[in-house]
């Protein structure tokens, strides 16, 4: 709560700072005198004279002279004047409208983390770890040069560069005759609209004819954007003589079968240059050198912290299942010993497809 309080002031301190800024450069004139802030800094001398003296106490915590100064001189002259027309009253109400509720928050904070301390300390935890993180990528930023840019680009040249892609749906058939009768019924009235049933019903390739025959995008070499799916690269020559939304005229041979192919869509051929790529690079070669010190951070702070790991408690959880309560009692039976027939609730019996 407290850490987002002051998020908020400052930013509202920042936007009001920037605009009065703004307004006091548009209306002052090129020989008007900067505003000094000398008689509010002897003023609050004359109020506080000793940099470590104690002017505000609010439960354990206390504010000294030099750190209520330094708050003080953080806000702008036109905020302070809304605080009253003299010094002395500025200073004040700058005290009790925001110092000292700051503080009382703050006290605050601390009472509520002792009753809901286990829920907080995660919470801080959390922090802490992001604040780690942060802190290890903002000092690595300056630690990639650019042989190391050059050397990550070179090794996956492939992500900055991609060749021309295709999206071709196939039906893929046993003989020249089914191909042909196929090609038949989808390019006439209603065809596209059958191309499914016809995948299902034609399709020797199983891996695809419940998906319309989606092939993904291929490259040149039959590669495909999915990894798992590379083809006859014929299947891109043909669909790259029509254009994009255009079934091929007649079947394509693939070995001793036959192709119906239907170009979708097309991507274009892709370049990213080193200079282009460089931002992304640096971020990824940030990450991996972050995500390598914490694991090194990890194995260091196993060995000197961790102790003692006791999963009994885990292995009494594991016993009990998610079958509803027995009436009465309101527990869970434990799976080991529980009859599904009491329970109304049927045990899973092995069947062609799996568990049932």
């Amino acid at each position: 709560m407290r850490r987002s309080r002051v998020i908020r002031m400052a930013a509202w301190t920042l936007l009001a700072g920037v605009a009065h800024a703004a307004e006091t450069t548009a209306s002052a004139t090129p020989t008007a005198p900067a505003p000094t802030t000398s008689a509010a800094d002897a003023h609050l001398r004359d109020t506080h004279p000793a940099d470590d003296a104690i002017v505000i106490t609010v439960g354990e915590s206390t504010l000294r002279a030099s750190e209520l100064r330094r708050r003080w001189r953080q806000i702008p002259k036109f905020q302070r004047d809304n605080f009253g027309p003299s010094i002395a009253e500025q200073y004040g109400h700058f005290i009790q409208q925001l110092v000292i509720p700051d503080l009382l928050l703050s006290e605050g904070a601390k009472a509520k983390a002792t009753e809901t301390s286990a829920r907080l300390k995660n919470q801080w935890d959390y922090t802490l770890v992001e604040t780690l993180d942060h802190a290890q990528t903002e000092a690595l930023q300056g630690q990639i040069g650019p042989e190391q840019v050059k050397k990550y680009y070179e090794a996956h040249r492939s992500h900055f560069q991609r060749p021309a892609q295709i999206q071709i749906w196939r039906i893929l058939t046993g003989n020249v005759e089914r191909a042909k009768s196929i090609l038949k019924q989808v390019r006439g009235t209603g065809g596209p609209q059958r191309w499914s049933a016809l995948a299902r019903e034609h399709s020797l390739d199983k891996a695809t004819y419940m998906r319309k025959g989606n092939l993904g995008f291929i490259d040149p070499t039959g590669q495909s954007h999915m990894p798992q799916v590379r083809v006859n690269p014929a299947l891109y020559g043909a669909a790259s003589q029509v254009q994009d939304g255009e079934i091929v005229a007649t079947p394509v041979a693939v070995g001793n079968r036959f192709a119906v192919v239907w170009r979708r869509g097309s991507l274009p051929e892709q370049i990213r240059s080193l200079e282009d790529a460089t931002a992304e690079i640096r971020q990824v070669l940030v990450a991996q050198r972050v995500n390598d010190e914490r694991a090194t951070l990890l194995t260091r702070l196993r060995k000197q912290q961790l102790s003692q790991v006791d999963l009994t408690l885990l292995k009494e959880v594991s016993k009990y299942s998610a079958l509803p309560a027995a009436a009465g009692n309101g527990r869970l039976a434990p799976s080991a010993k529980a009859d599904p027939t009491r329970s109304g609730v049927h045990a899973p019996e092995p069947g062609s497809q799996g568990l049932r």
